[in-house]
């Protein structure tokens, strides 16, 4: 996840720095939550909440979260949650 400073560097402003931040953590906690409550979901269910889902996965997997990518067919990836190592 970002910091404050590196999207205020990024976007400039300090208003649209908050509703980012804010939107992010809320991308982050749906896909978690999507994930601890089926287990399994696939890029295909993560991209309804976040086209960027791959840069919230790699932000669980920083924060200690066990996330395991499954080649299921073309253009079809399976997320396995396994928990949360601390």
């Amino acid at each position: 996840m970002w910091s404050l400073q590196q999207l205020e560097k990024k976007v400039g402003k300090q208003p649209d720095l908050k509703v980012e931040m804010a939107r992010r953590k809320s991308q982050y906690t749906q896909m978690l939550e999507m994930l601890k409550d089926r287990r399994e979901v696939t890029n295909l269910d993560l991209a309804k909440i976040s086209f960027r889902y791959s840069a919230r996965i790699g932000d669980m997997r920083k924060n200690g979260h066990k996330i395991t990518a499954i080649y299921d067919k073309p253009g079809v990836w399976r997320y396995v949650y396994r928990g949360h190592v601390k």
